[in-house]
């Protein structure tokens, strides 16, 4: 059976350095597997696709658009390979077990969930901030906050959370406090693909996918049709979302919409019924700010902090 492993390294803006080392074990594991292995770099055909992007979204981020040519290059490489494997390149292969063997690919992709945090404000209008000065209460404020165990209404769990940030941050009294996430947090992420999903009238839960990690089959690819007729309506419909006044969700939130790949990949399997075999921390264990896993057997090393794994 045709299988490789697919990785990519594009750091336009010098934000991403490359670790020698993840990449050879990559490859190493890829001769394990009997799989052939490409590294993927800056290319004239990453150029077009990136314009071609800019077309829909003319403040497209070069990461943005890198996490969806990502995509792109799955279905590039499915006319020669029948079973792929894509891993990040801040991926660490911690395991000589073939992912081939352990899953059947063609019932359906390999992915992830993320952890969706702060749903709660995702309709406070305007009024809370997440920046910055928002990180020096944030563990102290929400960690463990049980909001339904609280009792409180919004407004006075509001009026908690001002007080507390008027006394670490020196904010004024009467100064408005914004509620704005970063345009890569999940709950961004979550937020489009939900507004997508009511577009369709579907209101059930969904789960967002992290793509550092993807086992995919060519079959499933062609089921998921990403780049089809649907994607450019998204996109548009995403970009539209950002100047609402009065949107789905709050202004501070929708306004950081964004042509995430994440997002449109997670609406697309919940819209069309896309099959996806949920990976495990064992199988993708993401390490940002939580307790590294050293026996996972694949660490996606979201932190950058290439020290823990060597």
């Amino acid at each position: 059976m045709n299988r490789l492993i697919l990785s990519i390294h594009i750091d336009i803006e010098g934000n991403y350095p490359i670790c020698q080392e993840l990449i050879d074990r990559q490859e190493q594991y890829a001769l394990d597997c009997f799989s052939d292995y490409r590294l993927i770099k800056h290319g004239l055909d990453y150029d077009i696709f990136y314009d071609d992007l800019q077309k829909l979204d003319p403040d497209i981020t070069h990461f943005q658009a890198i996490n969806n040519y990502k995509i792109q290059l799955l279905y590039l490489h499915s006319f020669l390979h029948e079973e792929i494997l894509y891993l990040d390149s801040d991926v660490y292969v911690n395991t000589d077990k073939n992912i081939f063997d352990e899953f059947d690919f063609s019932k359906g992709l390999l992915l992830a969930p993320q952890e969706i945090q702060h749903k709660e404000f995702l309709n406070l209008r305007d009024r809370v901030r997440w920046g910055p000065e928002y990180e020096k209460f944030k563990e102290d404020f929400f960690e463990g906050y049980d909001w339904t165990k609280e009792g409180k209404s919004i407004d006075e769990v509001l009026a908690d959370l001002k007080i507390k940030y008027e006394s670490l941050c020196d904010v004024e009294p009467d100064d408005e406090v914004f509620y704005s996430p970063d345009p890569r947090s999940p709950l961004v992420k979550y937020a489009i693909a939900k507004s997508l999903l009511f577009l369709d009238g579907v209101t059930e839960e969904i789960n967002i996918w992290n793509t550092g990690i993807i086992g995919a089959h060519k079959e499933t690819l062609k089921q998921l049709d990403y780049f089809g007729e649907e994607f450019k309506s998204i996109c548009n419909y995403i970009i539209d979302c950002k100047s609402e006044v009065d949107g789905l969700f709050d202004s501070e939130i929708q306004k950081n919409f964004n042509l995430n790949n994440e997002a449109i990949l997670s609406y697309f399997t919940k819209a069309f019924d896309i099959p996806v075999q949920k990976l495990s921390d064992e199988w993708h264990h993401m390490y940002n700010e939580n307790i590294l896993n050293k026996e996972a057997k694949f660490i996606h090393l979201i932190n950058k902090r290439f020290e823990d794994v060597l």
